[in-house]
């Protein structure tokens, strides 16, 4: 598991969020696009506009 630095830490307080690279391997993030590419789009949990992308 990722161990959060001190850098990465600071810029949450600072600024809300933080930038993380290499959470997911390329594996994960092919199975996770995977899941998103074959979800049913028809349903309540799925949601996409121009604005915002959501699946619960």
């Amino acid at each position: 598991m990722m161990q959060l630095n001190y850098p990465i830490m600071q810029q949450f307080e600072q600024d809300g969020y933080a930038l993380v690279n290499d959470i997911y391997t390329e594996a994960e993030v092919a199975a996770i696009i995977d899941a998103i590419e074959t979800a049913d789009h028809s349903g309540p949990v799925f949601r996409k506009t121009k604005d915002l992308f959501a699946i619960r």
